[in-house]
């Protein structure tokens, strides 16, 4: 769950998302909609896992 803010200035919260993996690092790709009809997205990523990752090294 995150919260966003929305064009129109509403704070939306996301709960739906999906889980991909890259190398190590998981990423959540969450989605909404907000009430005035906009679209929302955000990634939001494992900290502990980018440490442990071929991206850092």
């Amino acid at each position: 769950m995150v919260v966003v803010e929305c064009g129109c200035g509403k704070k939306q919260v996301l709960h739906d998302y999906r889980i991909t993996m890259d190398d190590c690092v998981t990423f959540r790709e969450y989605s909404g909609k907000c009430k005035c009809g906009e679209k929302l997205s955000m990634v939001d990523i494992n900290l502990k896992d980018l440490e442990k990752s071929s991206y850092l090294n």
